[in-house]
């Protein structure tokens, strides 16, 4: 219960504290802010300025009953780079939404082109759900009350996520004029989403010589061809040839190149149930090791506040700190380090060889297209009645702004100043004038009270001594309460994660890679224990620690009851430490994990999983991998040395921890290769060079062994002075790292085979 002294001097204070700060916001109006207004050019343009949907006739939400989800005017999230200015935002979550407008004059982008531009903020982010806009096909038929799901549309443009889809659309639905049928195009590689709460500006430019340019924030990130076939799926112009539906592959057809061995069999001595890692036999517990120590003591230097009341705030427990005892050696049950198994040989399969059998890779016969068109002039697209936004998502929040459509693209950079002005002033408040806001009245007193206080310094206009004392006191009276005992959140609130990532296999080249050990979940850290020695019925705001039944630590920014801001999290049990930011209780953004064993990762975190550009380094200074992450794993550019002088190392591609793409590898003997690699195997084009026996082999490979086309070159031993160095060469076929099928082999005496 909030002591009823302070209700009393809270509520002598409010008036004049929520009097001051309503000049800053002019009184709930505008506050002088001026909406964007349509740039000269626009065909097309919405900022949502009026106070409310009731105010916007021209805007109609969908009567279909499919469609319940609610729609508002609301101002942007806090802090608003722009103060007064207003989008139309989801307004109900895990729903379905519809609404739209209709155009008094159709859009005709033939020989023209098209533009479509908006403004999106996430205000609670996004878990599952689309961001995008559809721009609807004109027709008579073209309603504002039935606008659903299947209302033909001409464009779809914008965001999406939900689950592994991470895309933003850029999809143009085209009527084939010989079948009749529509059908929808989609932009192949689309570009990735910006999931964060930040406002971003999407912007697609459709040009009269069939270009698309897609731009998230005024940055260009994709350019395509409306007539580049492989710019769409499928593509805009039907292809002239396809499969016949008719040719079916004979049974007797044989397209496996390669079998298992059947005369192979399994050795006897071949144990597959033997572990990969065991116990090392030959650890010893460390003399000073504490069996029966708990890892955390209370602090025995630790006081109660001198105006601690056991009747009204329960009794009071002392903090718990790391206990000293386990310093020298370790506390808890002791367990013998993991060691590689020697015995370990995993699951037996038999060697692969040629199929004798083999035919060849079946493919049906090509037969005219009965549909082929070829239009020269796709962006002469069906002309566009209106703009409809048609979502489902699991996330209330989401926020339109400034939608454009116009011919020019000149337009939309007119406009693009206002989100260029926004997004800075977005960035710079972020950092010096955030006020969330609370509930209840202590909160609505204390946001309302640093508002003013940051009003009257940011404006530098004299404030009434009075009013200053009368706010200064309201702070210390807030803030004091909080000052009496150690924060904690509430059981909704935090929750410690624990997970694993596992090691990676060594290759057969020796290239080890390195595992993580302990990792905070995807889930972030939310809901879980409460402390058992601070009551939990408090607004926490400010600069705190938090302590978990679990044992688990966080020291850093609290806000909301979130651990929100710069902090550190450590899991005591596992002895994993992670510095670094926070968002809504989720280890988000620039951070270092620490492990037991001396791993460390410093870099770009997003749930808790590195994502991003980061450098993992392992015990000792190697492994070392310095590069790009996804969920957790190795993934896009990145190099891994393998050991602490840089010599054993591969650059290149990665997808899911495993070599995929364009790489070059140096291994220990000086041996080298680069090319193209798939799940950590060589195979498509390259080189490899075998230092030591002077070799060279250039050409195609299949499963680590030179297949299919290639040439291989052996340099002759000689004087380094010689005029010319003599070599043997074969060009030709090869299977299975041998020589196979045609080919020609030339010797150093100028014959051949």
């Amino acid at each position: 219960p909030v002591r009823m002294r302070t209700i009393v001097s809270f509520g002598c204070l409010l008036a004049a504290a929520a009097a001051v700060a309503e000049g800053e916001d002019g009184g709930g109006g505008q506050g002088g802010f001026i909406p964007l207004q349509p740039p000269e050019g626009a065909l097309f343009f919405e900022n949502f300025a009026e106070s409310s949907l009731d105010a916007m006739p021209r805007w109609r939400k969908s009567a279909h009953p499919d469609f319940t989800g609610e729609w508002d005017v609301q101002s942007y999230k806090e802090p608003e780079g722009l103060p007064g200015d207003r989008g139309l935002v989801v307004n109900s979550a895990a729903k379905r939404h519809a609404i739209a407008t209709v155009f008094s004059t159709p859009v005709d982008p033939k020989g023209k082109g098209l533009v479509i531009q908006y403004e999106l903020q996430l205000k609670k982010g996004i878990q599952c759900g689309g961001a995008y806009l559809k721009l609807l096909t004109a027709s008579d038929s073209l309603s504002l009350e039935s606008f659903q799901a299947d209302t033909p549309y001409t464009i779809m443009f914008g965001p999406d996520k939900c689950g592994q889809t991470n895309k933003v659309h850029f999809i143009l639905r085209v009527k084939s004029p010989v079948t009749g049928e529509w059908e929808e195009k989609h932009l192949t590689s689309p570009p990735k989403m910006l999931a964060d709460m930040k406002t971003h500006l999407y912007t697609a430019i459709v040009g009269a010589d069939n270009s698309v340019r897609i731009l998230i924030d005024n940055k260009e990130v994709r350019n395509a061809s409306l007539l580049a076939a492989e710019d769409f799926e499928p593509s805009v112009n039907p292809p002239k040839q396809i499969d016949d539906p008719e040719d079916v592959k004979p049974e007797s057809w044989v397209d496996e190149p390669m079998i298992d061995d059947p005369q192979a069999t399994k050795p006897d001595d071949w144990d597959e149930d033997a572990p990969k890692k065991i116990a090392d036999p030959s650890a010893v517990k460390p003399a000073a090791w504490e069996d029966d120590e708990p890892l955390r003591v209370p602090d025995p230097k630790a006081t109660a506040p001198a105006d601690w009341d056991e009747e009204e705030d329960g009794e009071w427990e002392p903090p718990l700190i790391a206990n000293p005892k386990c310093k020298a050696a370790g506390c808890g049950e002791w367990k013998a380090p993991r060691i590689d198994n020697p015995a370990y040989k995993g699951k037996w399969s038999p060697p692969r060889i040629d199929n004798p059998e083999y035919i060849g890779e079946w493919k049906a016969r090509q037969i005219d297209n009965p549909g082929y068109y070829f239009d020269e002039a796709p962006h002469a697209m069906s002309p566009i009645g209106g703009v409809g936004i048609e979502l489902w998502t699991m996330q209330d929040g989401i926020l339109f702004d400034n939608i454009i459509v116009a011919h020019d693209a000149a337009v939309a950079e007119v406009a693009a100043q206002t989100f260029e002005t926004r997004s800075k002033a977005e960035a710079a408040a972020s950092k010096t004038r955030h006020v969330p806001r609370r509930p209840g009245v202590l909160g609505f007193v204390r946001y309302w009270a640093t508002k003013a206080l940051y009003f009257s310094m940011d404006n530098a206009v004299p404030v009434a001594t009075s009013a200053l004392a009368v706010l200064l006191t309201l702070l210390f009276l807030c803030f004091r309460m909080r000052s009496k005992k150690e924060l904690a959140p509430t059981e909704e609130d935090a929750q410690d994660g624990d997970g694993a990532d596992a090691d990676a296999d060594a290759d057969a080249n020796a290239d080890a890679d390195a595992g993580d050990g302990v990792q905070a979940d995807a889930d972030g850290v939310v809901n879980g224990g409460a402390s058992k020695s601070v009551r939990n019925d408090k607004s926490l705001d400010g600069e705190g620690k938090l302590e978990f039944l679990s044992g688990n630590q966080y020291s850093g920014m609290i806000r909301g009851n979130m651990m929100d801001g710069v902090g550190s999290y450590e899991w005591v049990e596992k002895q994993v430490r992670y510095e670094g930011e926070f968002k809504s209780n989720k280890i988000c953004g620039s951070g270092i994990y620490n492990w037991p064993d001396g791993n460390v990762y410093e870099g770009q975190v997003v749930d808790g999983l590195r994502h991003g550009h980061g450098s993992f380094v392992g015990k000792g200074g190697a492994p070392k991998y310095i590069g790009e992450w996804v969920c957790g794993a190795r993934h896009g550019q990145g190099t891994l040395l393998y050991d602490v002088e840089g010599k054993v190392k591969y650059t290149g591609q990665w997808a899911a921890n495993k070599k995929e793409g364009r790489g070059c590898a140096v291994y220990a003997s000086g041996n080298s290769y680069d090319g193209e690699w798939k799940a950590d195997v060589k195979c498509g084009e390259g080189t490899m060079d075998w230092a030591s026996r002077r070799e060279r082999y250039t050409g195609q490979w299949e499963d680590g062994q030179p297949h299919g086309h290639g040439e291989h070159i052996w340099l002759k031993l000689q004087e380094e002075s010689a005029p010319f160095q003599m070599r043997e060469r074969y060009v030709g076929e090869w299977s299975g790292g041998f020589r196979h099928g045609h080919g020609t082999f030339y010797y150093a005496n100028g014959s051949k085979y």
